[in-house]
């Protein structure tokens, strides 16, 4: 098993994390060539050449992929969307994806306190804390039912 200079980079690319960004693992391709490029200072990278790159890392067992839903923007006409399109998402084959997603991302819990606390930012509302927003969501509870 042969590691080169590139699928050192690809597999550092694969293991970057930027909380400020929400940026974290799995990625696809394109995402990678991102981070190598913008994130780590890299340059570019060919994505048919960091497409094998990946796919034999994979081969090798350092990574593992799945089909995923990614977020693509493009044109049609004047008109620019989003949509969802179904392609390969990588990520480092030691990387426990669950530990990562609460260590970062935190619980389901703590991810509605935050989007909760962020609607009351926008409303002039004082923040709440985990105990409060807890009891908030038991009244709402007991008064629908």
């Amino acid at each position: 098993m042969r590691i080169t200079r590139n699928k050192v980079r690809v597999l550092e690319a694969l293991a970057f994390i930027d909380a400020d960004k929400g940026m974290y693992p799995p990625y696809n391709a394109v995402r990678v060539q991102g981070v190598l490029k913008d994130d780590l200072g890299y340059g570019d990278y060919d994505l048919a050449n960091l497409t094998r790159t990946l796919k034999s890392l994979v081969d090798q067992g350092l990574v593992e992929c799945s089909l995923g839903p990614v977020d693509m923007s493009g044109t049609n006409g004047f008109v620019q969307r989003w949509f969802e399109q179904q392609r390969m998402k990588y990520w480092p084959a030691d990387l426990d994806l669950a530990e990562m997603e609460l260590t970062y991302k935190g619980t389901p819990e703590e991810q509605e306190l935050k989007w909760d606390n962020a609607f009351r930012r926008l409303g002039g509302l004082p923040m709440l804390t985990m105990e409060e927003f807890r009891a908030n969501n038991a009244r709402k509870a007991a008064a629908l039912g």
